[in-house]
């Protein structure tokens, strides 16, 4: 799968890192075309893998930095 980059105002889709703001604090998440669900450690940073079917996948596909999920409520932060 080729990664590409992702400018502020670009669509989220497959092949992309994106940071999530909830409550709670900040996650991240790489949606990928299949393999959900794996859990990976970089530089100290915890990245879960999901799919464009999983629920939150779903909600981001095609969204920008700056939107927002609804279920869970969180705010789209970096996208990379």
């Amino acid at each position: 799968m080729p990664l590409g980059t992702f400018g502020e105002n670009d669509p989220i889709k497959c092949g992309a890192l994106i940071e999530l703001e909830f409550s709670s604090g900040k996650e991240w998440f790489f949606l990928l075309p299949a393999g959900g669900g794996i859990e990976v450690s970089h530089a100290g940073v915890n990245i879960t893998t999901i799919t464009p079917e999983s629920p939150l996948g779903s909600q981001m596909l095609g969204a920008r930095s700056g939107s927002q999920t609804t279920k869970p409520p969180a705010k789209i932060g970096q996208v990379e």
